[in-house]
């Protein structure tokens, strides 16, 4: 029979397979490691546990990064910095909206419909809020600014074009503090969410998602929130009640400067993407290698027999009683596979598909 010549292998896939071979060492007990026959299955999970590892290491790193970056914030003028939340009320919203906040003529701009505007506005929020903000605009697109509280100056509607808008925003103020802090305890958090990733991978917790998961919605919100605040800190709101000294000396401090907050925000989004990705790893890595421990920890339910009976291998479709054409090894050639179900493989077809598959190929019973 002709021999079929293959290219040895690179530098790099001899690396990966040392590197396989260590860490299935690492993981089984070396019992289980020569009974299970390990060997085979280090390229299934070699190249998925490296990507995973890289993804691994870049979050980590990067979370190191930005941890320092905060501290630096914390310590330096950011810190003491005053910026205000807001949660807007238009007509272009929806249609309630536009025609609780439209006044068409001017009889009906009176004191009755201004405070039934502030009514429904404030009164339609669980959480409450320690500042309104209100704005008019007329049909010619001229704005004013307007009291959130009577008494109000109506000398102003004689220069307006009815219909006018009125657009409210209610208002907190928030400390820059409170958002730095808020940020280090999730870079804090990250490291101990990737331990909990891989624990999981290894069989020895459950949910392996939950660390991406909640890296993603964390970082998610907290970019969110930087954005916001970093925007909140191009122009100080005329608002009711008036600001106090104090806090209109810790805005002034900082006003037209978002002290980091963009750049904060954009390298939360780099965390999301990549915690986006270590999800998809988890999918690709986290099968295989959870497979495999299924396989290790219900190993003494197999029955290992040397040579099979009578019957057909239902994956490679031979006889049991002859050799697998897919053995790696010709001492596991023969070797056969009873599984806990009662339907029985050549060790070296049936290996392979519970890594990936993890199921009976007959029955589908999970291992």
């Amino acid at each position: 029979m002709e021999e079929t010549w293959q290219a040895p292998p690179s530098a790099l896939d001899t690396y990966a397979t040392q590197f396989g071979r260590r860490v299935l060492h690492w993981r089984f007990p070396q019992d289980v490691y020569d009974a299970v026959g390990m060997e085979s299955a280090i390229k299934e999970v070699m190249w998925p546990f490296i990507n995973f590892g890289v993804f691994v290491t870049i979050m980590f790193v990067v979370a190191v990064g930005v941890l320092c970056f905060l501290l630096t914030m914390e310590f330096g003028t950011a810190a003491s910095c005053l910026v205000f939340m807001s949660r807007q009320y238009q007509p272009a919203t929806s249609n309630l909206w536009a025609d609780a906040l439209t006044v068409n003529t001017t009889d009906d701009w009176n004191r009755e419909r201004l405070e039934a505007m502030i009514i429904e506005v404030t009164s339609g929020n669980q959480q409450k809020y320690e500042y309104l903000e209100m704005l008019v605009v007329d049909s010619q697109g001229h704005e004013d600014q307007l009291d959130a509280w009577h008494p109000w100056n109506f000398n102003q509607v004689g220069a307006w074009e009815f219909p006018v808008y009125v657009h409210m925003a209610q208002l907190n103020s928030v400390n820059m503090k409170a958002v730095i802090l808020s940020n280090i305890f999730l870079q804090l958090s990250i490291p101990f969410l990737l331990v909990l990733t891989c624990s999981a991978l290894w069989g020895y917790a459950r949910l392996p998602f939950a660390g991406p998961g909640a890296i993603f919605y964390l970082c998610g919100s907290l970019m969110v929130f930087s954005m916001n605040a970093s925007f909140a800190l191009s122009d100080p709101p005329e608002m009711t009640p008036p600001l106090t000294a104090d806090e209109n000396r810790r805005f002034e401090m900082c006003r037209f400067n978002d002290m980091g907050l963009a750049s904060l925000a954009w390298v939360l989004g780099a965390e999301m993407l990549i915690a986006m990705l270590l999800l998809w790893e988890v999918a690709a890595y986290g099968k295989p290698i959870c497979n495999l421990v299924n396989i290790a920890n219900r190993f003494n339910e197999i029955k290992v027999s040397p040579k099979g009976e009578d019957a057909q291998c239902m994956i490679c479709l031979e006889q049991l009683s002859s050799d697998s054409p897919t053995a790696p090894h010709p001492e596991e050639a023969g070797v056969t596979w009873t599984l806990p179900c009662g339907h029985t493989f050549h060790k070296a077809c049936i290996f392979p598909w519970l890594i990936r598959l993890g199921t009976c190929p007959t029955c589908r019973a999970k291992i």
